[in-house]
């Protein structure tokens, strides 16, 4: 197409059909209950029921039944797939010239809902005027059908062109499997999978939008993920008799509270948040407590503190994980009786206990250990170049959609979002759910906000495929 001609011709007009969109966001709701994400639970997703139905909505348009669109299914567990759907560009056989815009990130599991906080029925679809109500409408099984309806929609602008492409690049849609949950049987699942077998890297020279934010806003930036998992052993007593036993939860409290400010001195917020709209800056906290079995008379032997590290992508995990570490060390090696406030007169982290042998005593202290889950692998943090053609395609196409534009970070967590940038991909990052329902009771999207989404991702390949060819 000459520069002319593009020059005219700079958005593609796709356009959703809304009766499409609804039918298949009807037919896919429903299969949220078989991929709530939460093996620890016994909620193993089945990520393939949903993508049969994708492939149904597909089919006229698909091109082993005479349309143009290639799908590819990759199942690394017995149930569980993730889809590529390329509609090819003009320079799709022409390796030398061929890039691709891809649409990634959205996936097709989902949180676990809990049907007692639920007004409506999660596992159906329910409109109610603009809203359309079930788990998984915002987060993100919305967002498949979204850019599911695109492909289709772009997928006819080609059959009518007599079945030639309508741009030089490749428009490419990744869906994903296990985004919501990294534990248990979901390690190399979806998009780590995908990525570690080499699935993706001819995507690379291109632009990539993850699809999976919220609010119709760019998401400039993430943060890092760090979960783990304090182990507090003390010494079993009865209640009666506190200053015999050593409290794990009050050490443990203690522990956590010393972690927080040692923390919160060595992570402090850098002038690079400013600048990418942080809410807040990295934050540590406890978000679970198990205890050891036994009655409520009793100090238990040990607990574990299970929480999480939220760090902004201006800092190294790594490098955090290490430091942290070094707070528990100094505990363990002394800190813990001068460093540590005790809960009374009797409670201490360090006691004398009676042996066999009549006379001699045994001294016997707390003891802490650390883990981080994913040490080797975790989830990273990540922001965008805000000065890449991919962004400045983002922002323009919603506010031509819109009429205003707001960009923001996140200190919510995507995984592999940045080994992708590392990797090589001009990543961008967005949604169109509503950030007040995700992973949230009565979980719901605006129809009229994915009706708007359609022209923004018309747009937005319209002007990255420009300028992927402009020289």
């Amino acid at each position: 197409m000459s520069k002319e001609k593009r020059a005219k011709n700079d958005f593609l007009n796709v356009s959703m059909d809304e009766k499409r969109f609804l039918e298949l966001m009807t037919r896919v709701i429903p299969l949220s209950k078989e991929v709530q994400n939460d093996p620890a639970s016994g909620l193993v997703p089945k990520e393939g029921l949903v993508v049969a139905e994708l492939e149904k909505t597909l089919s006229p348009y698909l091109k082993k039944n005479g349309g143009v669109l290639q799908i590819e299914t990759h199942s690394f567990a017995e149930g569980r797939a993730n889809v590529i759907i390329t509609c090819p560009g003009r320079y799709h056989d022409d390796k030398t010239k061929r890039k691709s815009v891809t649409l990634a990130g959205s996936h097709l599991d989902v949180v676990p809902v809990d049907l007692e906080l639920w007004e409506v029925e999660p596992f159906k679809l329910t409109r109610k005027g603009d809203l359309l109500y079930g788990r998984g409408t915002t987060d993100c099984l919305g967002h498949v059908c979204l850019v599911t309806d695109f492909l289709c929609s772009l997928a006819q602008k080609c059959m009518d062109n007599g079945k030639k492409p309508v741009t030089d690049s490749d428009v490419v849609a990744v869906f994903i499997a296990s985004e919501e949950n990294g534990s248990g049987g979901n390690k190399g699942v979806g998009i780590d999978g995908l990525d570690k077998r080499g699935l993706l890297d001819h995507l690379k020279d291109g632009t990539l939008l993850w699809v999976d934010c919220a609010d119709s806003k760019p998401c400039m930036a993430t943060a890092g993920a760090l979960q783990w998992t304090l182990r507090v052993e003390g010494r079993k007593a009865h209640s009666g008799l506190p200053n015999v036993g050593i409290n794990p939860i009050e050490l443990g409290l203690q522990a956590v509270k010393y972690m927080q400010d040692r923390f919160y001195k060595d992570f402090k917020a850098k002038p690079e948040a400013k600048e990418y709209n942080f809410p807040i800056a990295s934050s540590m906290k406890p978000t679970q407590i198990k205890c050891a079995p036994g009655a409520i008379n009793q100090i238990p032997p040990w607990i574990e503190i299970r929480g999480d590290i939220r760090l902004t992508p201006f800092y190294d995990c790594f490098k955090c994980m290490d430091t942290v570490d070094t707070y528990i060390k100094d505990l363990n090696e002394g800190a813990m009786e001068t460093c540590l406030p005790c809960h009374g007169p009797y409670s201490k982290y360090e006691i004398d206990v009676p042996t066999d042998t009549p006379g001699k005593t045994e001294r016997v202290r707390g003891k802490l250990s650390l883990k981080f889950l994913d040490r080797k692998e975790p989830m990273r943090g990540m922001y965008c170049d805000l000065k890449s053609p991919g962004f400045k395609a983002l922002k323009d196409s919603i506010f031509e959609i819109k009429g205003t534009v707001e960009c923001e970070s996140l200190t919510g967590s995507l995984p592999l979002v940045q080994d992708m940038k590392e990797a090589g991909f001009d990543l961008q990052m967005v949604g169109f759910g509503m950030s007040s329902k995700y992973h949230r009771p009565n979980e719901a999207c605006k129809l009229s906000e994915m009706v708007d989404a359609t022209k923004v991702l018309s747009g937005f390949v319209s002007k990255v495929d420009r300028d992927l060819f402009k020289n």
